[in-house]
């Protein structure tokens, strides 16, 4: 199982890799083209921003995984690690209860513009809602892993956790 997250994880971080390097040459290949020519490449203005929406999902995605995401935590990581399990379930409830809002809304709006498709490509418009689709998934199925890992097993929680430090011996006690 461990294995099989690694290579997730190096795939995730080499999809957003690629697709950062993609959105940075598009980019800058069209301000080449307009300043030194006068001229530009019509699709690359769509393409990059649905490239930009796929990378701000999958970043997002990252950002979950590895605990990134800004938060308060002086106070949490002053309590008792059973209240930490608690208010860690409680936040990550609440972040899959949003996910699901979002899915759902996301959805709604795949099936209001099911068959329209980009001004300048053929690209149909639910390529850029299905990042957000992939994102609520994603982060929901890694927030219930989360959940699973620090609440049952002690591992895997934020740094704010006293967790691994009581399995180091290195905790007061409680």
């Amino acid at each position: 199982m461990e294995k099989t997250i690694r290579v997730l994880n190096k795939t995730l971080n080499a999809v957003v890799a690629g697709t950062l390097i993609a959105l940075v040459l598009l980019v800058f290949s069209n301000v080449v083209l307009r300043y030194f020519f006068r001229t530009g490449i019509t699709w690359t203005v769509e393409v990059s921003g649905l490239l930009f929406v796929w990378l701000v999902f999958l970043g997002a995605i990252i950002a979950l995984k590895d605990h990134a995401h800004l938060g308060i935590d002086s106070f949490v990581g002053k309590l008792p690690l059973n209240a930490q399990k608690a208010m860690f379930t409680l936040v990550n409830s609440i972040i899959i209860a949003v996910m699901v809002l979002f899915a759902d809304g996301v959805i709604g709006a795949m099936a209001l513009n099911g068959s329209m498709t980009g001004s300048a490509t053929p690209i149909p418009v639910n390529v850029m809602y299905a990042a957000g689709l992939a994102g609520a998934v994603l982060m929901i199925l890694i927030c219930i892993a989360q959940i699973i890992d620090f609440v049952f097993f002690g591992k895997g929680g934020p740094a704010w956790s006293t967790a691994d430090r009581k399995h180091d011996g290195e905790a007061h006690a409680e």
